[in-house]
Order: structure tokens, then C-alpha cells, then sequence
């Protein structure tokens, strides 16, 4: 007979309360929200009221100290992820991680000061997020516990329908076109490099991308029995709420206030 999984949530903002919304839809599957902690604590206390959590922790550690836990749900800003995913997998937790999973949050040893992304190349930058992908899957391998990251848009109705569709088809994708847009994130992490690795492309064009990567993924696994990989990889992005006409207006539609992030990708 199988376990239960049991689930800690770690984060207790507006991403852990659509994570326990969703949760509370899943039917089929057995398992339960464990306990909840957040830096916050009556923020973690009142979504453990809201959806019967019975642990509330004061610390991480706690949560991972404790024996009942299998798995750590990180639903916390962007630069938190890597070091937080290494510590679940140390304690023998399994680790479901938010999107992105990581991005460039400055070298290791300026994290805590202010820096700018301009002084940086990409090559730099992209060799940084390897090097920390690379030691959280190190330390995932090491402690035989699984990651799950989070890519919602590869489960979206219309996704599997496609999918299902060129399954039965046995066509080949030619054309691809995706998009992802709202009026800017409720976190303020959100709008510098130093906490969200990136702006609006990491955070929001990610989603197209990664359906479109799943889709030929699935299609040369079905053909040839190995993935199709993007060969190269452009980007275009701008900071729209930067133009000066659309400052001037008294009332934005959109959020403001980005520090050193593209609002555009």
C-alpha cells in the first residue's frame, strides 16, 4: 500500500494561497498539506486556518526537522530557491519548486550587496545560473530525493489537447506562437535582478516557451524516441512603463515602479 505524501508549504504570500487553492482541487491522489511556514507568521497562520493546515513552523529548519514532512513546496521569491531546494534535499525531503528555477541574482559573493546586472556579460551571468542549477542537482542526486519543478502551462486543457492531438496525428510542429501578459506582478521582488533573476521574460514569457519546448519535446520522443532540443535561443525585451507619455498618465493600468528589470519580453 503506498504512503501518504505528506506536504509542507514553505511561503505564505499570494502564490502559496493559489498553490493551497489548488491543492484543495486535486481529488485521486493520496495526500495532505502537513504544515506551513512563512517568514511571515500570521500570514502562515491564517492560511493554515483557512485550509485546515495542522502544523504551522517558526522556522524552516523546523519544518525540516520534522519527520512527518516528505515533501517542501517552495513557493518563495526567485533567489531563495536554489539555497532552499539544497537544504530540503539534505534533510531527505523531495522538492517541488515554483518557477523560475533559478536566474542570476549577481556572483555569489555580491548577493548581499547592491549591484548592477549591466556589469555583467551574458556568458557570465549564464555560466553563475549553471553553476547553481548544477549544485542544487547535485545535492537532489546525492540525497536520491526527486524535483519537481513547476511549469503549469505544459497541464493546461487546451497544451494536452495539442499534444494529445499530434499523438494521434503523428504530425510535425512547424510553427509555434505564444504569449503570456497581465498588468504586472503583486511582488515587489519581482521588479529587481537582485531577488528575481530577471524581469518580465523570466517570469512570464517562461510559460509560452516551456509549452513550446514541451510540445516538440513529445514530439521527437514519439518519433525517434529522443526529445527535440531548441538549437538557439533569441530574445527581445524593453521597459514599456518607462515611456514618458504613459508616466505622465494620472491613472496607469499597469504596474509601475520597475527597478532594473524589463516590464516587456
Amino acid at each position: 500500500m503506498a504512503k501518504r505524501v505528506r506536504i509542507g508549504v514553505v511561503g505564505a504570500g499570494f502564490a502559496a494561497h493559489f498553490h493551497l487553492a489548488s491543492y484543495a482541487k486535486v481529488y485521486g491522489e493520496d495526500f495532505e498539506i502537513h504544515g506551513i511556514y512563512g517568514r511571515t507568521k500570521d500570514k502562515a497562520a491564517h492560511l493554515a486556518k483557512d485550509f485546515k493546515i495542522p502544523k504551522v513552523y517558526d522556522t524552516y529548519e523546523q519544518m525540516l526537522a520534522d519527520k512527518e514532512i516528505d515533501v517542501c513546496d517552495l513557493v518563495v521569491a526567485n533567489y531563495m530557491h536554489i539555497p532552499l531546494a539544497i537544504q530540503a534535499a539534505n534533510a531527505g525531503k523531495h522538492v517541488f519548486c515554483e518557477k523560475p528555477l533559478t536566474g542570476f541574482f549577481g556572483p555569489a559573493d555580491k548577493r548581499n550587496e547592491k549591484w548592477s546586472a549591466k556589469g555583467y556579460s551574458r556568458e557570465s551571468m549564464f555560466k553563475t545560473i549553471l553553476d547553481d542549477a548544477n549544485k542544487a542537482y547535485d545535492a537532489i542526486k546525492k540525497a536520491g530525493v526527486t524535483l519537481c519543478y513547476g511549469e503549469n502551462w505544459v497541464y493546461a486543457p487546451p497544451v494536452v489537447k495539442v499534444n494529445r492531438l499530434l499523438a494521434t496525428s503523428g504530425s510535425t510542429i512547424m510553427r509555434i506562437i505564444g504569449e503570456e501578459s497581465h498588468s504586472g506582478s503583486h511582488a515587489e521582488y519581482a521588479k529587481r535582478w537582485q531577488t528575481a533573476g530577471g524581469g518580465s521574460l523570466i517570469r512570464l514569457g517562461v510559460h509560452p516557451v516551456g509549452a513550446a519546448i514541451f510540445l516538440k519535446y513529445e514530439e521527437g520522443r514519439r518519433r525517434n524516441g529522443k526529445p527535440i532540443r531548441p538549437a538557439s535561443v533569441s530574445a527581445e525585451v524593453a521597459n514599456l512603463t518607462w515611456m514618458k507619455s504613459f508616466q505622465d498618465e494620472p491613472k496607469k493600468h499597469m504596474k509601475t515602479g520597475w527597478d532594473d528589470v524589463e516590464d516587456y519580453g
